[in-house]
């Protein structure tokens, strides 16, 4: 079973539409932390979800018969693509390229030994 990220994304925005509407009429202050705070939030669950979709990811191209060491060399090339200039992680919705090759080394491990 694939994750359905898109209707679990659209869930957690109504969620936090919420959250900052209840917080702006409980402290009468429709102020910009309340939405801050709920980007950040949802900034979160996308990060996991890109990691989600990197194990996915390592396990089809596994099963299919091609080597999921390739999926770390382009997260390189992403990160060479960039320049260097990244925003802080926790300000976006996906991963940092090199967090992405670290969990990718994991994941690609996990499923190497699970299937010996």
């Amino acid at each position: 079973m694939i994750n359905r990220h898109s209707a679990e994304h659209i869930a957690k925005q109504e969620l936090t539409q919420g959250i900052i509407q209840a917080t702006d009429i409980a402290t009468g202050d429709p102020g910009m932390i309340s939405r801050f705070v709920g980007n950040m939030v949802n900034m979160k669950y996308g990060r996991d979800d890109e990691l989600e979709s990197d194990s996915y990811g390592v396990k089809y191209m596994i099963e299919a018969g091609y080597k999921p060491e390739a999926m770390i060399e382009v997260m390189k090339i992403l990160k060479d693509a960039s320049g260097g200039g990244s925003q802080p992680e926790f300000m976006s919705t996906h991963p940092s390229p090199d967090n992405r090759i670290e969990k990718l080394k994991e994941i690609i491990a996990k499923y190497k030994k699970s299937s010996q």
